[in-house]
C-alpha cells in the first residue's frame, strides 16, 4: 500500500502491516535494502528485516512488516524506502507512513493547590479535579502527594486499585 496508514492506534499499544514488495517485472528483480528514512518519527520500525540482498522472481513478491508504536500523542509520519536493482539498474522506491496515537488525555485543574493559612489542629480541603480529554478511558492507578511533600497533606478520597474516567468525564478528589 502507498501510503501506509495505521489510522488511529491506541498510546501503548503496537501494530503491524505487512508490505509486499512485487516483482512485476519479466526478469528476476535484487532487493538491496529496505529502512525507515532518517527523520522519520521513531515510532516506526522494521520487523526482522531479511538478509540483503533477497532475489525476487518475476511474478514474485517477498515482504517487510512495518510496526508503529507510538509514544506521543500526535500524528506519525515518515517514509519506507526500498533499493532495489532491476535489470541491473539500480533504484529506490519511497513509500510514505502514517499513523496516528490516540487515547486518553489527562487535564488537573487547578494545576496548583494553595491551602493558604490554616491554624494548628484544624482541617483544610481542596478540590482537585482530573478530567479526560481523550477518546478513551483513562486508568488512574494511584493517587498520592509528591515525596517531599509535608506528611500533614494527603488525598482524603484516594481510589483503592484501579479508577477508570471515561471521555469527556471527569472525577474529585479531596
Amino acid at each position: 500500500p502507498n501510503p501506509i496508514n495505521f489510522g488511529e492506534v491506541l498510546s501503548g499499544d503496537s501494530k503491524v502491516i505487512s508490505v509486499s514488495i512485487r516483482n512485476t517485472g519479466s526478469a528476476q528483480a535484487e532487493l538491496m535494502n529496505d529502512f525507515i528514512e532518517l527523520g522519520s518519527s521513531e515510532d516506526f520500525s522494521l520487523i526482522d528485516p531479511p538478509t540483503f540482498p533477497v532475489q525476487i522472481a518475476a511474478g514474485s513478491d517477498t515482504f517487510v512488516d512495518v510496526n508503529y508504536v507510538p509514544t506521543l500523542r500526535d500524528i506519525d509520519e515518515g517514509w519506507l524506502v526500498i533499493a532495489y536493482k532491476d535489470a541491473g539498474a539500480q533504484a529506490l522506491e519511497k513509500i510514505r507512513i502514517q499513523g496516528l496515537e490516540v487515547g486518553p488525555e489527562l487535564s488537573i485543574s487547578p494545576p496548583k493547590i494553595d491551602f493558604g493559612w490554616v491554624p494548628i489542629q484544624s482541617e483544610a480541603v481542596q478540590e482537585l479535579a482530573v478530567h479526560n480529554m481523550g477518546q478513551h478511558n483513562l486508568k488512574i492507578t494511584g493517587v498520592y502527594t509528591a515525596p517531599g511533600t509535608n506528611e500533614d497533606v494527603g488525598v482524603k478520597n484516594a481510589p483503592d486499585g484501579t479508577l477508570e474516567i471515561a471521555p469527556g468525564e471527569n472525577t474529585i478528589f479531596n
